[in-house]
Protein backbone atom coordinates (compact mmCIF):
# COMPACT_ATOMS: atom_id res chain seq x y z
CA UNK A 1 0.00 0.00 0.00
CA UNK A 2 1.66 3.70 -1.14
CA UNK A 3 1.56 6.69 1.31
CA UNK A 4 1.31 10.06 -0.22
CA UNK A 5 -0.08 11.32 -3.25
CA UNK A 6 1.91 9.25 -5.61
CA UNK A 7 1.97 9.17 -9.26
CA UNK A 8 -1.45 9.77 -9.82
CA UNK A 9 -1.59 12.65 -7.50
CA UNK A 10 1.72 14.46 -8.94
CA UNK A 11 0.32 13.88 -12.20
CA UNK A 12 -3.04 15.78 -11.67
CA UNK A 13 -0.80 18.15 -9.45
CA UNK A 14 0.83 18.74 -13.13
CA UNK A 15 -2.16 19.07 -14.97
CA UNK A 16 -3.99 21.82 -13.06
CA UNK A 17 -0.80 23.87 -13.24
CA UNK A 18 -0.52 23.99 -16.82
CA UNK A 19 -4.08 24.32 -16.81
CA UNK A 20 -4.20 27.12 -14.23
CA UNK A 21 -0.89 28.43 -16.76
CA UNK A 22 -2.93 28.62 -19.69
CA UNK A 23 -5.88 30.36 -18.37
CA UNK A 24 -3.62 32.88 -16.74
CA UNK A 25 -1.88 33.28 -20.22
CA UNK A 26 -5.46 33.33 -21.88
CA UNK A 27 -6.34 35.77 -19.55
CA UNK A 28 -3.32 37.95 -19.88
CA UNK A 29 -4.06 38.17 -23.73
CA UNK A 30 -7.04 39.00 -23.61
CA UNK A 31 -6.52 41.96 -21.15
CA UNK A 32 -3.41 42.96 -23.33
CA UNK A 33 -4.32 47.00 -24.10
CA UNK A 34 -5.32 47.09 -20.19
CA UNK A 35 -2.61 45.77 -18.72
CA UNK A 36 0.47 46.95 -21.28
CA UNK A 37 -0.17 50.76 -19.45
CA UNK A 38 0.16 48.91 -16.35
CA UNK A 39 3.05 46.59 -17.03
CA UNK A 40 5.10 49.32 -18.45
CA UNK A 41 5.43 51.76 -15.40
CA UNK A 42 5.66 48.76 -13.54
CA UNK A 43 9.10 47.80 -15.16
CA UNK A 44 10.20 50.87 -15.06
CA UNK A 45 10.14 50.84 -11.43
CA UNK A 46 11.67 47.62 -10.84
CA UNK A 47 14.52 48.93 -12.68
CA UNK A 48 15.04 52.02 -11.45
CA UNK A 49 14.09 51.16 -7.82
CA UNK A 50 17.52 49.14 -7.41
CA UNK A 51 19.34 51.54 -8.87
CA UNK A 52 18.15 54.61 -6.74
CA UNK A 53 18.56 52.66 -3.49
CA UNK A 54 22.14 51.41 -4.47
CA UNK A 55 22.59 55.74 -4.69
CA UNK A 56 20.78 56.86 -1.67
CA UNK A 57 23.56 54.88 0.48
CA UNK A 58 26.58 56.85 -1.37
CA UNK A 59 24.56 60.10 -1.95
CA UNK A 60 21.21 62.39 -0.46
CA UNK A 61 18.21 60.75 -1.60
CA UNK A 62 16.98 63.36 -3.44
CA UNK A 63 20.51 63.83 -6.00
CA UNK A 64 20.20 59.98 -5.96
CA UNK A 65 16.16 59.97 -7.35
CA UNK A 66 17.41 62.25 -10.17
CA UNK A 67 19.99 60.50 -11.02
CA UNK A 68 18.06 57.45 -11.12
CA UNK A 69 15.41 58.77 -12.96
CA UNK A 70 17.66 60.47 -15.71
CA UNK A 71 19.85 56.77 -15.58
CA UNK A 72 16.23 54.88 -16.36
CA UNK A 73 15.19 57.50 -19.11
CA UNK A 74 18.69 57.32 -20.86
CA UNK A 75 18.34 53.40 -20.90
CA UNK A 76 14.86 53.44 -22.02
CA UNK A 77 16.14 56.35 -24.90
CA UNK A 78 19.28 53.84 -25.80
CA UNK A 79 16.55 50.97 -25.95
CA UNK A 80 13.89 52.95 -27.85
CA UNK A 81 16.90 54.35 -30.31
CA UNK A 82 18.15 50.47 -31.27
CA UNK A 83 14.45 49.68 -32.09
CA UNK A 84 14.22 52.45 -34.40
CA UNK A 85 17.08 52.02 -36.24
CA UNK A 86 16.95 48.00 -36.05
CA UNK A 87 13.16 48.24 -37.86
CA UNK A 88 15.01 50.85 -40.00
CA UNK A 89 17.73 48.56 -41.28
CA UNK A 90 15.41 45.44 -41.76
CA UNK A 91 13.51 47.73 -44.12
CA UNK A 92 14.19 47.51 -47.81
CA UNK A 93 15.98 50.33 -49.43
CA UNK A 94 14.25 52.51 -52.31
Amino acid sequence: MQTGRGQTGRGMTVLAAAAMTNRVVAAMAATGPVLAPIACPLFLVAVAWPVQRALQARIPSGLAVILAVLATSGAVGVLGAMVGLGGSAASPAG
